[in-house]
C-alpha cells in the first residue's frame, strides 16, 4: 500500500516542528545533564572500587576509601572544574564573569561575599560526605538517600522565607523519606558499619545541598548573582578548602594520628589513572553545568527541576548497564520509583500551589 505524499510530508513537517521547539530541544539539553551528573555518580563508584565494565573488562579501585583520600579526588576533580570555568566555559557563557569576581570583593558586596563564602563551605561539606557514601554503597542507593535535599528546601523554605507547605506537601516529604527506608541495603557484621555509614554521609550530603541550594537562591534574588559567576566563586572556595585541608593532613601528622581515616594513601603507580579518571569525573561535571544552564534557558527553572529529579531512576539504570550494580530486591525499585515520583511533583510545584499566596508574600 503506497502512503499518500501529502500525508507523509504533513508527517514530516510535524516531525521537524517538533524536533526544533524549545521545549523538546530544552528537555534534551536537561535530559542529557542529568545522564552527565548521574554518570559522575557512578565513576566515583569505579574509582573508589574496582568494577567490571560492560560485562567484559575490570578497571577502578585506583583509591581506598577514607576521608582525606575523599578530599584527594576532590580536590583534583575542582582542580579541572576551576580551569574550566575560569578560563573556558564561563567567560562563554558570561562576559562579565571576571568583573562579577572582582565587584564580590567591594566594601559594599561584604553581605553577597559572606553567603558565596557560607555556599562554598555547605557544597564542599556535601560533596565530600557524598565522595565518602559512593565508595560505601551503591551508586544508585547513595543517590537516591541524597534526594531527601528537597525535603530540606521545603523546611529551609519555611523558616526562612515563611512559605508554609501545604498538606499535601507534608504526605510527599513523608512518602519520599519512606521511599530511602526501602533502599537501604541489607547487611551485616563489618559490612553493616559500611553500609550504615554510607547511608549516613548519604543523608548529610543531601542537607548540605539542601542548604546549599536555598543560600543560592538568596544570592540570586536578592543579590542578582549570575550563576555562573556564582559557580566559579563557589567551587573556588572548594578549591581552597581542599588545598587547606590536605596541607592540614600532610604537615601535621597529630591529625592523622587522631583520625587514621585522614590518612591519604595511594599507590604510585595508581596516580596516572586517578589524574585520569578525575579528568573524565569533571568533564561529566562540566557537561552537566553547560547542559543545565541552557537547558534553563531554553524551557524554565521549573520544567529543569522536574528533568533533574530523575537523577535516582538514572543513576541506577547506568550503574545496573555499565558496571553490572543490581538491587538487592523488589523492595529497593519500589523506594527508588517513589522517591523519584514525589520529587519531581515537588520540583513541578503543582503540590504547593495552595501556598501561593504566602510564597508571593
Amino acid at each position: 500500500m503506497q502512503r499518500n505524499p501529502i500525508t507523509s510530508q504533513l508527517i514530516l513537517n510535524t516531525w521537524r516542528r517538533m524536533v526544533n521547539s524549545r521545549l523538546v530541544k530544552g528537555s534534551l539539553m536537561l535530559l542529557l545533564a542529568s545522564l552527565s551528573l548521574s554518570l559522575q555518580n557512578v565513576f566515583v563508584r569505579i574509582i573508589f572500587s574496582q568494577q567490571t565494565v560492560l560485562g567484559s573488562f575490570r578497571i577502578g579501585g585506583f583509591i581506598s576509601l577514607g576521608i582525606g583520600n575523599s578530599l584527594l579526588i576532590l580536590f583534583m576533580r575542582v582542580l579541572f572544574i576551576v580551569l574550566f570555568t575560569a578560563f573556558l566555559v564561563g567567560p562563554f557563557l558570561h562576559r562579565a564573569l571576571w568583573q562579577d569576581m572582582l565587584k564580590l570583593f567591594k566594601p559594599s558586596n561584604r553581605a553577597l561575599l559572606g553567603k558565596v563564602l557560607g555556599s562554598g563551605f555547605l557544597l564542599f561539606l556535601s560533596q565530600i560526605a557524598m565522595y565518602f557514601s559512593l565508595s560505601s554503597i551503591s551508586a544508585g542507593v547513595a543517590t537516591t538517600i541524597f534526594f531527601i535535599y528537597p525535603t530540606i528546601t521545603i523546611l529551609l523554605t519555611w523558616l526562612i522565607f515563611g512559605n508554609r507547605p501545604t498538606v499535601i506537601l507534608g504526605l510527599a516529604v513523608i512518602t519520599i523519606y519512606s521511599g530511602c527506608l526501602l533502599v537501604i541495603p541489607n547487611a551485616e557484621g563489618v559490612e553493616s558499619n559500611s553500609t550504615l555509614l554510607g547511608v549516613f554521609t548519604a543523608a548529610l550530603a543531601g542537607v548540605a545541598f539542601a542548604a546549599y541550594a536555598v543560600m543560592a537562591q538568596i544570592c540570586s534574588q536578592k543579590h542578582n548573582a549570575h550563576p555562573v559567576s556564582f559557580t566559579l566563586a563557589t567551587f573556588t572556595e572548594i578549591l581552597i578548602l581542599n588545598t587547606l585541608s590536605l596541607g592540614a593532613i600532610n604537615f601535621i601528622p597529630e591529625l592523622t594520628e587522631l583520625i587514621p581515616a585522614l590518612q591519604i594513601q595511594v599507590s604510585p603507580d595508581m596516580w596516572s589513572s586517578l589524574w585520569q579518571s578525575t579528568f573524565a569525573l569533571s568533564l561529566t561535571s562540566i557537561v552537566g553545568f553547560l547542559f543545565t544552564n541552557f537547558g534553563i534557558a531554553a524551557i524554565g527553572a521549573t520544567l529543569a527541576s522536574i528533568v533533574g529529579a530523575t537523577g535516582p531512576v538514572l543513576t541506577t539504570a547506568i550503574a545496573w548497564l555499565l558496571i553490572q550494580e543490581a538491587l538487592q530486591g523488589k523492595h529497593q525499585l519500589i523506594g527508588i520509583f517513589l522517591v523519584t515520583l514525589w520529587v519531581t511533583a515537588i520540583s513541578s510545584g503543582s503540590l504547593n500551589s495552595g501556598a501561593s499566596a504566602e510564597e508571593s508574600a
